[in-house]
């Protein structure tokens, strides 16, 4: 590996969705944050559990998640929590709201 190499990341912006009209809204928002973006991409989402999740893959994840908030706020659509991992580790930490390492379980 070349020690210059910047790493990548997994960033997951989680959101409450516990109904099929939640998900329309929340599939519609994945779709503008995908071409809002600047400094990562939107790679997929899952939902269960009353939650859906937006995986993004970026090399700049406190520049990505502030793109992204500031997409979210002017849309007035709120995360429930945020998480991130190095793609080369398999376990989250919390990232937001309070980034304090503890563990973020995807759900």
């Amino acid at each position: 590996m070349w020690p210059f190499r910047v790493k990548s990341f997994q960033l997951v912006i989680e959101f409450p969705c516990d109904s099929p009209d939640r998900f329309k809204e929340l599939a519609d928002v994945q779709r503008k944050l995908e071409g809002t973006l600047q400094s990562g991409f939107v790679d997929g989402n899952d939902i269960g559990q009353g939650v859906m999740n937006l995986f993004i893959i970026t090399k700049h994840p406190n520049r990505c998640f502030t793109e992204a908030r500031s997409y979210l706020d002017k849309l007035e659509v709120m995360p429930s929590g945020a998480g991130l991992r190095n793609l080369e580790q398999e376990d989250y930490i919390r990232y937001w709201p309070e980034p304090d390492g503890s563990p973020f379980i995807l759900r």
